[in-house]
């Protein structure tokens, strides 16, 4: 008679050790329920649901029998039942880290996906809008494109799509603080930045016209000379075609304009002098 073919509701044949019934409800308990539970819950985590518990309930055995064979199977069976245990704790451990990392509902597929989004696309259009603009391209526009992880309804969204999140928000202010800098530069500056070009022309019109302006000015209201001449040496600041020059460059050109009215005006002033005076005016660079 084997164990499969032993019904409980009947009476015992002669000499039949009844640790076998035990020993069969303990395999039927093992089979139906921990180690279901266990399939369930492994089926359950390859498909991203670490939602499924598998907790085992099967007792081992601890009746004594006389039979040593019997005896043997029961030290089996408890064996048996002891790794089975284990694996079921091992599930639950696992299950539970699972969880606690990529949510009740696994985000490691849309967490790979939004990873990629952020490097293709918003990390790298940052990057290289920094560079352009430390080029000298100020019309490199950078907006956030990735989309944050959102769990599903009453679910974790789990320590790493939390992460994320932050990263992502960061990201997301990096490229915000970026594009307002871009654009108050590009504004300012231009579309190509004129502060290389700027730097030069202020330094010229310090050097050159401002100062043979300032010179040339003491001269006449010293009366030591009408004979120094101030020339407009600097130039205007010029975009390239279909680029705004920026604010700062038309302020520049404004005040050079200006500047070269008065050097005008100055050797207008030189040379009446000269003339009231009657007075040969040679000129002198």
């Amino acid at each position: 008679m084997s164990i499969q073919d032993l019904d409980v509701h009947n009476a015992p044949a002669p000499g039949f050790d009844e640790t076998l019934d035990e020993l069969q409800h303990r395999l039927r308990s093992l089979d139906e329920h921990c180690l279901t539970s266990l399939e369930q819950g492994l089926g359950a985590m390859v498909a991203g649901d670490f939602t499924v518990t598998a907790a085992p309930v099967t007792e081992p055995i601890h009746t004594h029998s006389d039979n040593p064979q019997i005896r043997g199977l029961i030290d089996l069976f408890n064996a048996m039942l002891a790794r089975s245990q284990a694996t079921l704790v091992a599930y639950e451990q696992l299950r539970q880290d699972l969880a606690e990392a990529l949510g009740d509902l696994s985000c490691l597929p849309e967490l790979y996906t939004r990873l990629s989004s952020l490097e293709e696309h918003c990390l790298t259009d940052l990057d290289e809008g920094l560079q352009a603009m430390v080029d000298g391209d100020l019309t490199r526009a950078a907006a956030p494109v990735t989309r944050p992880l959102i769990p599903a309804p009453d679910q974790r969204l789990g320590q790493l799509g939390e992460l994320f999140n932050l990263m992502l928000a960061r990201s997301r202010t990096a490229l915000h603080s970026y594009d307002t800098m871009r654009e108050e530069l590009r504004v300012a500056l231009g579309d190509r930045s004129c502060l290389d070009d700027l730097r030069a022309s202020l330094a010229s019109l310090h050097r050159h016209c401002l100062r043979d302006l300032d010179e040339g000015l003491e001269a006449v209201a010293t009366g030591t000379s009408l004979t120094r001449r101030a020339v407009p040496a600097t130039k205007p600041l010029e975009p390239a075609e279909g680029e705004d020059l920026g604010e700062l460059g038309e302020v520049f050109n404004r005040m050079l304009a200006r500047t070269q009215s008065s050097l005008a005006h100055y050797d207008e002033l030189r040379r009446t002098a000269f003339t009231g005076l009657r007075a040969p005016m040679p000129d002198r660079d």
